[in-house]
């Protein structure tokens, strides 16, 4: 019987298909594990235009963007590139919540904090970004996969060993604040930092609790709009601050009482307000850059709340705060 004209078009389409070395899939998969990754992505996103719904095509070209981003840094050192390529895997992926997935994507966390431990920074300032990344991709490969044990392994000894290092930093600038009230400052982040290795350690809770008091009336040249506290009242349940604030940044800004915010250590929200109640009500102005102003600003309070903070707020971001005692 001779064939018809569509069964000889569906033979030829296969002997092209085979002449052009066939589903893309399995070629993509064979250069993967040859560590051919650029060449794996070209097969990948071959594969998934023939079949673009294909969740597990989907998964191997996220998984392949890690790699790519793993190679970089290896021969070439480039790290910021190799975080670029893990966000591109993230988008990729087809459902971020896949145990495979996840397994995967978290021994790329823990090979990026590896990476960021291992880069020589060249200033003071790119060493504090990198020991944050390196604290930052650990924290996140073990949220991403509780049973990494490598990364719990690297977390531990990374904790221990900055543990001390920032606990005698915070002390030293603690003994350092009569000659100097901005060592206070410097006092309570390296000892919030201390207790974050070793949450439990009571002389790090001790002094951090004397670092925030005595730091208290002390701006954070640092923050955007730094804020001071220079003094305290209440009446029943309202609470009030003497507020001191400052606009650091290049425009002016206006400032208001509704601006600050208290908040309790669940993370609820006070709105700040004034009240005739108390003498020197905070007033509403604009700030040049450079400039500051000061007033009181009231809050009302919920008995049995501990408060922890007060922000100051502008278009819902945090441009300024003082952690209280």
């Amino acid at each position: 019987m001779s064939k018809t004209w569509t069964q000889q078009f569906a033979i030829g389409v296969v002997l092209f298909l085979l002449a052009c070395g066939g589903d893309p899939l399995p070629r993509g998969d064979e250069a993967f594990q040859q560590g051919k990754y650029a060449e794996a992505m070209k097969y990948y996103k071959e594969a998934l235009k023939n079949q673009p719904d294909n969740p597990e095509i989907q998964k191997k070209i996220a998984f392949t963007y890690f790699k790519i981003g793993e190679y970089f840094f290896k021969t070439r050192r480039v790290i910021r590139a190799f975080e670029g390529q893990v966000e591109k895997g993230i988008q990729a992926a087809p459902d971020p919540d896949d145990p495979e997935f996840r397994r995967q994507l978290s021994q790329t966390y823990f090979a990026l904090a590896e990476a960021y431990q291992s880069v020589k920074p060249e200033n003071p300032v790119q060493k504090e970004q990198f020991f944050k990344k390196t604290l930052f991709y650990l924290e996140k490969a073990i949220e991403t996969d509780s049973s990494n044990s490598a990364a719990q392994q690297a977390l531990q000894q990374f904790s221990e060993k900055n543990f001390q290092e920032m606990l005698n930093r915070g002390l030293n600038a603690y003994k350092k604040g009569p000659e100097d009230p901005l060592e206070y400052l410097a006092a309570e982040f390296y000892l919030t930092r201390a207790l974050k290795f070793n949450p439990d350690h009571k002389e790090a809770q001790r002094y951090l609790r004397l670092a925030r008091k005595k730091g208290l009336d002390v701006l954070n040249m640092n923050q955007d709009m730094p804020i001071a506290i220079s003094s305290q009242l209440k009446k029943g349940r309202l609470l009030a601050y003497y507020v001191v604030i400052r606009n650091n940044t290049n425009e002016p800004r206006q400032v208001s009482s509704r601006n600050f915010y208290l908040l309790t250590a669940e993370g609820d929200e006070v709105q700040g307000s004034t009240s005739k109640e108390f003498a020197e009500p905070f007033q509403e102005t604009t700030l040049q850059p450079g400039e500051e102003t000061g007033g009181v600003v009231t809050f009302q309070i919920q008995p049995r709340k501990k408060y922890v903070r007060v922000e100051y707020w502008h278009e819902n971001a945090v441009l300024g705060y003082k952690n209280l005692p």
